[in-house]
């Protein structure tokens, strides 16, 4: 069994998806048919092999197969939630620099 010492926020994406199945207790094939992914792309994400990262609507299936909050894994992946984007946008929009909301950023993190 894979073995990570780091808390969640400081493992990779491909970490934390290995962590989360191991802990859980399924196979590769179990979860992946689960999310309703291939083995290998799973196997793939969770090994780091360059393929690209899944969409928003997987990553909140996986979360949802865990049962852990789906902001962390799309964080992990490098990616904003779809409401965070969206409100960077309007305040982008708005006039918001970029110094702001980076220090937004900062604050709601």
């Amino acid at each position: 069994m894979y073995q990570n010492s780091k808390t969640p926020m400081e493992q990779t994406f491909g970490q934390r998806l290995r962590n989360l199945r191991e802990q859980s207790k399924f196979t590769l094939r179990e979860a992946a048919q689960k999310i309703g992914l291939t083995s290998g792309y799973l196997s793939l994400l969770e090994h780091e092999k360059q393929v690209g990262l899944p969409s928003e609507e997987t990553i909140r299936k996986i979360a949802d197969l865990y049962s852990i909050n789906a902001d962390e894994l799309i964080l992990l992946a490098g990616k904003l939630p779809s409401d965070e984007y969206e409100a960077v946008k309007a305040a982008r929009k708005n006039g918001l620099g970029k110094e702001e909301f980076f220090q937004l950023l900062r604050i709601a993190r």
